[in-house]
């Protein structure tokens, strides 16, 4: 009779023991799952991170800086970066409003030149989106001040011309300089149309802007009853 109990206690401590051991492995085994999708998450947004940053890098050339990031270690102690940035030069270019023009196109292409652009891009495309305007203004003043200058040209050449004909007994300097007043005529004609042509470049390249901000859904959320300035002669 001892021997059977000594025997049954025998059992009892190998199931004892067997579970223990099952129970181990079983959260070994978990902790492993656990680990392994840890470490596949973190890849996965490393993987988007260094694109992500790369794509505004790219799109911003000269003016972006190369990415940094910050990095989270996983659980086999390789470092993943989980979070990054590129700076970007976002200052006007003094005294050229075209340049501050091409600029602010540039910027607007590196904000949303990744396929899911962050709030703080879009943040980025708008302070891009008022340069620009800022700046079309200001190439429009400069530019409608060449016009008027050009059209005064006209109007004293006309003037000029008008005074030789009536002195017309005598040689007059205007058939001297015929060909010089016949320059500045069609230069100042050349200005004029040089002027409608730049315009509407200029219409040209702020509806392409407008539209990449449409694409990025940033449009309705800055101005959601109307459109952006649009330039007309």
């Amino acid at each position: 009779m001892q021997t059977t109990d000594t025997q049954n206690l025998d059992n009892q401590a190998n199931v004892s023991v067997e579970d223990d051991a099952t129970l181990i492995r079983s959260r070994e085994e978990i902790e492993q799952r656990q680990e392994r999708e840890q470490i596949s998450e973190l890849s996965a947004i490393d993987r988007d991170v260094r694109a992500h940053e790369a794509a505004h890098a790219a799109a911003g050339g000269s003016i972006a800086g190369s990415p940094s990031f910050s990095y989270t270690r996983s659980p086999d102690g390789r470092l993943y970066a989980t979070g990054g940035e590129v700076s970007i030069d976002t200052s006007p270019v003094p005294g050229d409003p075209q340049a501050t023009i091409d600029k602010a196109e540039t910027i607007i292409r590196a904000a949303n030149a990744p396929a899911d652009p962050s709030p703080q891009d879009l943040r980025v495309a708008a302070s891009a989106q008022a340069l620009l305007v800022d700046a079309q203004a200001e190439l429009l003043a400069l530019e409608a001040e060449a016009k008027a200058v050009a059209e005064d040209e006209t109007e004293s050449i006309a003037d000029e011309e008008t005074s030789f004909a009536t002195n017309s007994n005598e040689p007059s300097a205007f058939e001297s300089n015929r060909d010089s007043i016949q320059e500045r005529l069609e230069r100042s004609r050349e200005q004029r149309e040089a002027f409608a042509d730049q315009l509407q470049e200029l219409n040209r390249r702020l509806n392409d802007v407008q539209q990449q901000l449409i694409d990025s859904g940033l449009i309705d959320s800055l101005n959601p009853q109307g459109n952006f300035l649009d330039l007309v002669v």
